[in-house]
């Protein structure tokens, strides 16, 4: 890793480049916006469900979102709309579940498994 001395043309060993110091920023900004997908997936089920601890993940999910806004103002303001209309769209009820909600999915295959023998089944 080493730069360019813009006055000389030289390199300064120890010390990244611009150009590697914007790829790193580019995969922190993709890694952030990874997790925050997962945590507004997690969120959302859980407010879905009415778990108790769903308001945990809101918050982190929140707290993701200002350091966003903070450190890639214009990712923000691009992404804020997507944001707010595809975690609308993953509300649902229990009543009415998600095909991808891990909890509906979840809550169905136990719905489907018997609590009764084998053996008591087959009449």
């Amino acid at each position: 890793m080493s730069t360019t001395n813009h006055s000389c043309g030289t390199t300064t060993p120890g010390h990244p480049s611009p150009d590697e110091l914007a790829e790193r920023r580019q995969r922190r900004l993709e890694q952030i916006l990874r997790r925050r997908e997962r945590l507004a997936c997690i969120a959302v089920e859980r407010m879905s469900h009415d778990l108790p601890d769903s308001h945990d993940y809101v918050l982190e999910q929140l707290q993701l979102e200002q350091s966003i806004q903070h450190c890639w103002p214009e990712v923000y303001d691009r992404l804020l709309d997507t944001w707010v209309m595809e975690d609308v769209s993953r509300m649902h009820t229990s009543d009415r579940p998600l095909p991808g909600c891990g909890i509906c999915i979840a809550t169905t295959a136990v719905g489907r498994i018997s609590a009764r023998p084998p053996w008591e089944t087959a009449a």
